[in-house]
């Protein structure tokens, strides 16, 4: 393990763990109050252009996600190459909170076009829409595959150096 990566401090660490606690959880409460916007929505009709507006958004929520995913890692990657150990907590945690910033961006506009299905009708009339909490799962594995524990980002720091 590089020396960057042994000089990480637990109390870097566990500023992450709650930052990513808060974003999952935003995410999640979107989510939450759609489910009721979709219990809520069971004479609702969809129209064709609300449903033209959910294909749409559908599409450009998929393509924006899987964006978020690769950019995000080119970004942490970037900011954290070279870091040594004077200054590897500030370079750790602005790339983890860049890279996770980064993908919540594709969760949200997925969770937004999954909110607007429910209340329109559109995701009780075709339940395929279900698929626009993907890139909120995804976001949510990132999250549990990434968890800023301090073992974890000395070992993704030692991996990079």
């Amino acid at each position: 393990m590089s020396a960057a990566a042994e000089a990480l401090d637990d109390g870097m660490a566990r500023t992450l763990r709650f930052l990513a606690v808060a974003m999952g959880l935003g995410i999640a409460l979107i989510a939450l109050v759609s489910v009721v916007f979709y219990a809520r929505s069971a004479e609702a009709v969809p129209t064709p252009r609300s449903l033209q507006l959910i294909n749409l958004l559908t599409i450009v929520s998929a393509g924006y996600a899987l964006a978020t995913i690769v950019a995000s890692e080119l970004l942490w990657k970037k900011m954290i190459a070279g870091a040594v150990a004077a200054d590897v907590n500030m370079k750790v945690q602005k790339a983890f909170i860049v890279r996770s910033v980064t993908r919540e961006g594709g969760a949200l506009l997925g969770a937004v076009t999954f909110f607007i299905a429910c209340q329109n009708g559109v995701l009780r009339a075709y339940p395929a829409y279900w698929i626009d909490l993907v890139p909120a799962a995804l976001f949510w594995s990132f999250l549990y595959v990434h968890w800023p524990s301090l073992e974890n980002l000395k070992a993704e720091v030692g991996g990079i150096q």
